[in-house]
């Protein structure tokens, strides 16, 4: 009988003693943790990770030629995705604990205790599997993971800003994912500055408030009871609208209309906006009190341009999500194509490139290579209809102006 791998990327254990590697090595296996790879040469580490993906790598830290504490500089450089937990005595650790904290993907550990150890593996092979839909290698992420990671262990309101097409969604399903609510995660989308809208579809009513209003209706606050409620885009609400919002934050309380007894709500309330809700507070578009409250527990993330080096993998991963779908080839694509991808800004940042790869996959997908050129054709004509936006803006403010001006 096969024995079991797991987990499917090896683990890298680099320690010079080869009794430690060893005995590390027989109890990692009988607890059934069988995918692992012994290094004592801690120069022959960066040259390995080169050749292969590894889940995790456990690091010792006094080692002859290189020593941990600049390997492991070395590996978050240049793989910052990779955990990284640290094996080393007490008194070793303290100073380069306090050193290398805030720059570590995921946690130090300063025991040689095995239980231990085989927990904090557990631990980073679930969290690289808490984030399937949010791939990437980017430093910035990894920080965004930890702070979703950390909101969702408090039942804390949490506002994810950031641009259109991040990944404000995914992250807010993650921290409902993570929190492990008994209830579901409702979603609640006002695109338009109706406080009367709001006001229904988030409280509720009772009956012969509204017309046609026969029965009393629960709102999405009922629906997301021991869940989340997740409303997004609240740039676009009412002030009076942000108003009520306020008291639902602060209070956990809000009214169904044409009621006068005050409800209350155990759900855990995520928000998103996409508009720099500090500038709209200035310009008075936006409550004071309300934005302290939400800056409180802030998320931001990164835009796609701010984070390149995620475009190899994503378009990866893209390629493989679309080309399911068709049967089995998955297209390869040229470093010539990939040069084309890296130098487009995206405006719609990670959502933008993904319908750009699903365009062509979705055409292209019987092909074994996708050329430079389709990507080329795809994003020249992305930028012309920008170009054609961008102008009709402008007009309509002309003749706005020129309309003020008469």
């Amino acid at each position: 009988m096969e024995e079991e791998v797991y987990p499917e990327s090896p683990i890298l254990i680099v320690d010079d003693e080869p009794e430690f590697l060893k005995s590390i090595n027989f109890c990692l296996r009988s607890e059934g943790i069988t995918n692992v790879e012994c290094c004592q040469d801690s120069r022959n580490v960066m040259p390995l990770l080169k050749k292969k993906n590894y889940s995790i790598i456990l690091l010792d830290i006094l080692m002859p030629n290189i020593s941990g504490d600049k390997l492991f500089h070395l590996i978050v450089d240049k793989y910052p995705y990779i955990p990284i937990i640290i094996l080393t005595a007490v008194k070793e650790i303290k100073d380069t604990f306090k050193k290398m904290k805030d720059e570590s993907f995921d946690y130090l550990v300063k025991t040689m205790d095995t239980f231990m150890i085989i927990e904090k593996i557990h631990q980073a092979i679930n969290y690289r599997a808490d984030f399937p839909e949010m791939v990437t290698v980017s430093k910035k992420m990894m920080y965004i993971f930890k702070k979703i990671r950390n909101a969702s262990k408090a039942s804390i309101e949490v506002l994810i800003t950031g641009e259109a097409g991040v990944g404000k969604e995914l992250a807010a399903r993650a921290i409902h994912r993570l929190s492990q609510q008994k209830g579901d995660i409702i979603k609640v989308n006002f695109s338009a500055k109706d406080n009367h809208l709001f006001q229904d579809k988030l409280f509720g009513h009772n009956k012969g408030v509204i017309k046609d209003a026969y029965i009393d209706i629960d709102g999405n606050i009922k629906q997301a009871e021991e869940g989340t409620l997740f409303i997004d885009e609240i740039g676009d609400l009412s002030k009076g609208s942000q108003r009520k919002l306020l008291r639902l934050v602060e209070e956990k309380m809000y009214y169904q209309l044409g009621s006068k007894t005050p409800m209350y709500t155990t759900a855990r309330i995520v928000l998103t906006t996409k508009y720099d809700l500090k500038a709209m507070m200035e310009d008075r578009k936006f409550r004071e009190d309300l934005y302290y409250r939400l800056h409180e527990h802030q998320i931001h993330v990164p835009s796609l341009r701010d984070r390149k080096e995620d475009i190899p993998c994503l378009v990866e991963y893209f390629i493989k999500k679309e080309s399911k779908k068709y049967g089995n080839n998955i297209p390869k694509i040229t470093n010539e194509a990939l040069g084309v991808l890296f130098d487009y800004n995206y405006p719609g940042n990670v959502r933008e490139l993904k319908n750009i790869i699903y365009r062509v996959v979705s055409t292209y997908h019987d092909l074994p290579e996708l050329p430079v050129e389709l990507f080329e054709l795809e994003i020249s004509s992305i930028r012309k209809k920008n170009k054609k936006i961008k102008l009709g803006k402008g007009l309509n403010k002309l003749l706005e102006l020129w309309g003020k001006l008469k």
